[in-house]
């Protein structure tokens, strides 16, 4: 995400008085335009700041079913929007909200690194059409 387009987003949160996201529904609500009538695996990744409020958003396009997530680019958007924390969030154009194996390591990466750098993972989000699952819900968080 391009830094105008992190300040764009920046601007139009403190315009809209965004509440905290504070539970899966929350920032599915917010996130549901995005991932709709998506055929290929997009990750979404809301920086929050430390009222749990969205601050920045980063996004990443992938192939038919997965996305190669680019964890040095992610926490470099963090960092860039000074996030206490994130909630990432991804599609599953087959329709079935369970996450997989790659889903599961991912998220063990992302809570890692999130912890050593001061961006806690709030939670991982999978959504496949109305559906959600949320990994934080599930207790692998």
């Amino acid at each position: 995400m391009s830094d105008a387009a992190g300040q764009s987003y920046r601007r139009k949160a403190d315009a809209a008085g965004w509440r905290a996201l504070d539970n899966p529904e929350a920032a599915f609500d917010l996130l549901r335009p995005f991932f709709r009538d998506r055929s290929r695996e997009h990750v979404c990744a809301l920086f929050l700041n430390a009222e749990g409020q969205p601050c920045a958003m980063g996004t990443w396009a992938g192939e038919q079913g997965f996305v190669d997530l680019p964890l040095r680019q992610v926490f470099a958007s963090g960092l860039a929007a000074d996030a206490a924390a994130m909630i990432i969030a991804h599609n599953h154009p087959s329709g079935d909200p369970t996450p997989g194996p790659e889903d599961l390591r991912t998220t063990r990466d992302l809570a890692r690194i999130g912890a050593m750098l001061g961006i806690r993972l709030v939670d991982h989000l999978v959504i496949a059409g109305e559906r959600l699952t949320s990994m934080r819900a599930m207790r692998l968080i």
